[in-house]
């Protein structure tokens, strides 16, 4: 695998230059490049070299400059994790099968997966023009959790063992072992699975504390039931939980996409919220969804693991697995006096308040029209992007920064990079678009400089991911730049719209998370063939004009749509 390498310091201040430059008035741009000007003079090339060390350092130890130092970002994290950093996904899943029967055909699938990952049988993944990617993030499929401290949380990995292996099962609030694979480490029949299922879905409510509540709290008030874990039975009922391969989660819960979408991310008692993976079904209409911690992994490489689960067959024959040893499912539950299980409900009160506020709305406009314009390269991510920049100024009058991530796996414990996507010529364009002056000439120059800053990302040449390493190692040097205490940095950071795409929704229908930023918007995007759909989560309370926003959105499709046809 290919380092990822230490982009060059002048090039990066130059790019950064042009990246915050539509965020600023004159007299700040001036402000800024004079800052920027101090830095390359001064404090940037100590940084440059204490980067370009660590780099050295991290890349022996088959990491990268930035993979460690990412990690301890998320980690450090301590709000409710659904509200911070986890995301929910809707699942396509390929099954006419309903019910119980839909959710143990959804884990057995999902089980083959993980467990082909663990026998060592998923071979090297390569992108699309056949780079090789990094495979580090696929250890999720072997379970393991994210274990909460006061300050900085830890990461506990499962098991590399296939053999005789479990799943958490949710129903309820109630918490249940189920083994998935056997002895040999091959799978179990998917009719004992279903077994097993509609056994605990029957089976009568224990009087016991909610099993998944305290992993909703956020880590700092989360770490203060740990003295819990000194109880034996309680550390061996913890241990099978970060042992277990995933959660499963049945619910009863009927409701429009949205709504699913909303608890998929947010509601509370879905899943243990620091687990890598967790699937949901519901048993009433066969929405099928999943949340994931996102500390350890990145949608592309669970985009992957989905698609390998949907080839996947859940008929027994063929299928492997020996259940003479199948156990029944086993209740799974806290040992917990009185006083803690009344601080526990009042800290659920607390968390379903905090969770209350964010809303996911789904917004549906025209896809841009095919065949494309001859010798007019169209990409239907940047035409997105250009949309949600001409919604962004037509609802509120005035540019903030837009967050889109990029994929960077072909890199040694690649991550992602962040791809600035409101450039000078797209501001233009969509200016133009709204007055409907719009040429071929401003569209032509604002796809090119969207290629030009993904070129920049999957390369390892991005502008925000080098800035944070430079800081970082400024903060180690016990340096302080003006930099980054300067208003274009700060604008550039805090993300209005937080977006993110998969490319289609073939694996991920739909995807939710909170916006980074408590006024603004997380957007997951997906294009169809004839439409593009915008997934937006909103804390209601604190962002403004969110039906204008939607609307915008469905006027700068049309007015982009118009000019595309024109140009035929």
């Amino acid at each position: 695998m290919t380092h990822l390498p230490v982009p060059d310091l002048d090039q990066t201040l130059q790019r950064y230059l042009d990246v915050v430059a539509p965020l600023l008035s004159a007299e700040e741009f001036q402000n800024t490049r004079r800052v920027v000007d101090e830095f390359a003079a001064g404090d940037g090339p100590a940084c440059q070299e204490a980067l370009l060390a660590y780099a050295k350092k991290e890349n022996g130890d088959g990491n990268s400059w930035l993979s460690t130092t990412w990690l301890l970002g998320y980690l450090t994290g301590r709000e409710p994790l659904p509200l911070l950093s986890n995301v929910g996904f809707q699942i396509t899943w390929p099954s006419e099968k309903s019910g119980i029967a839909r959710a143990a055909d959804l884990a057995h699938r999902m089980g083959q997966v993980h467990l082909a990952y663990l026998r060592g049988e998923i071979g090297e993944q390569k992108d699309a023009r056949g780079q090789l990617l990094c495979m580090r993030q696929w250890q999720y499929l072997a379970g393991g959790l994210r274990h909460p401290q006061p300050d900085q949380d830890e990461v506990r990995p499962g098991r590399a063992e296939a053999e005789d292996r479990e799943i958490v099962v949710l129903d309820d609030g109630c918490a249940y072992a189920v083994r998935l694979s056997d002895s040999n480490g091959q799978i179990r029949p998917v009719r004992s699975l279903e077994s097993e299922l509609e056994q605990i879905h029957a089976a009568p409510r224990p009087d016991a504390a909610p099993f998944p509540a305290w992993s909703y709290l956020g880590s700092e008030r989360a770490s203060s039931y740990l003295h819990l874990l000194e109880d034996p039975e309680n550390a061996a009922v913890y241990q099978r939980l970060t042992d277990a391969l995933f959660v499963l989660t049945l619910t009863d819960e009927t409701g429009d996409t949205e709504a699913h979408l909303r608890r998929s991310a947010f509601g509370y008692g879905q899943t243990w919220a620091y687990k890598p993976a967790s699937y949901l079904v519901n048993l009433a209409d066969d929405y099928v969804g999943m949340h994931v911690e996102h500390s350890t992994v990145d949608g592309a490489t669970l985009q992957t693991a989905v698609g390998l689960a949907q080839q996947a067959t859940s008929a027994d024959q063929g299928a492997g697995g020996n259940d003479d040893d199948a156990a029944a499912p086993e209740a799974l539950t806290w040992v917990m006096p009185q006083d803690e299980r009344s601080r526990l409900a009042g800290d659920i009160d607390w968390y379903e308040k905090q969770a209350q506020p964010y809303q996911v709305s789904t917004v549906t406009v025209d896809a841009m029209p095919t065949p494309a314009v001859a010798g007019l390269r169209l990409s239907h991510d940047a035409c997105q992007q250009i949309i949600m920049l001409f919604g962004q100024l037509r609802t509120y009058g005035h540019l903030r920064s837009t967050y889109e991530a990029v994929d960077m796996r072909e890199f040694t414990a690649g991550r992602t990079e962040t791809l600035r996507p409101n450039s000078t010529p797209a501001v233009e364009l969509a200016q133009a678009l709204m007055t409907g002056s719009a040429t071929r000439a401003q569209l032509e120059a604002a796809l090119a400089e969207h290629r030009q800053r993904v070129k920049w990302c999957k390369t390892g040449q991005g502008v925000d991911r080098h800035l944070f390493g430079l800081r970082v190692q400024a903060d180690g040097l016990g340096l302080q730049p003006a930099l980054f205490a300067d208003v274009a940095y700060r604008r550039l950071t805090t993300d209005f719209l937080s977006t993110s795409s998969l490319g289609g929704a073939d694996q991920f229908a739909r995807y939710t998370f909170a916006p980074t930023s408590g006024e603004g918007i997380g957007i997951g995007y997906s294009p169809l063939p004839a439409h593009y759909e915008f997934f937006c989560s909103y804390h209601q309370e604190r962002c403004e004009g969110i039906d204008a926003f939607a609307e915008a959105l469905a006027e700068g499709a049309h007015a982009l749509s118009q000019l595309i046809s024109s140009l035929r």
